[in-house]
């Protein structure tokens, strides 16, 4: 089975997942890139106006693998941009896919309203949504601070506290 993982990260740690997950899977990782480089003002201004930031065009078409793992963080329950942009150019073209977010904070309806967004992209819906969350790696004080859980930059052995979630993401996939 051929798979592609396309991520998109901003602070690295969907890159350090995708790569984890890649190397577990023997997929390939077509990464994101934006044209011209990303602040954090920038995707605040994305996220309050809705828009749509230009990317570079993927070097692979994820059109022509079996399964591909679209890779992502959510802002404020969306799709990171970028990648939404990404996806809308497979629109229609992309046939089993999945959806897995390393992300900051468990909120009420998120996994729904991640599935309902990835399905509107793609005009499918995903065969799994699955997400990992950087707070779990935080200091329980420090779990409520935005600053500090968006702004984690999750080590090689962090991940390994994802470990069972990895390999269920892995099991999913391969069925």
């Amino acid at each position: 089975m051929r798979i592609l993982i396309v991520v998109y990260s901003f602070t690295g740690n969907n890159r350090l997942l995708a790569r984890d997950l890649a190397r577990r899977l023997g997929a390939e990782v077509a990464e994101v890139e934006t044209v011209g480089r990303r602040r954090t003002f920038s995707i605040l201004l994305d996220m309050v106006f809705k828009r749509k930031p230009e990317v570079e065009a993927l070097r692979v078409d994820p059109a022509e693998y079996d399964h591909v793992i679209f890779m992502a963080p959510l802002w404020d329950m969306d799709v990171a941009y970028p990648l939404a942009t990404v996806m809308r150019r497979y629109r229609g073209r992309v046939g089993a896919y999945s959806f897995v977010t390393f992300c900051g904070y468990v909120r009420e309806g998120q996994t729904e309203h991640a599935r309902a967004a990835v399905t509107r992209l793609l005009e499918r819906p995903p065969d799994h949504v699955v997400e990992l969350h950087v707070g779990k790696l935080v200091p329980p004080e420090d779990r409520r601070n935005v600053r500090k859980v968006s702004g984690h930059k999750v080590t090689e052995e962090e991940l390994r506290a994802f470990d069972p979630e990895i390999r269920e993401i892995a099991g999913l996939v391969l069925r």
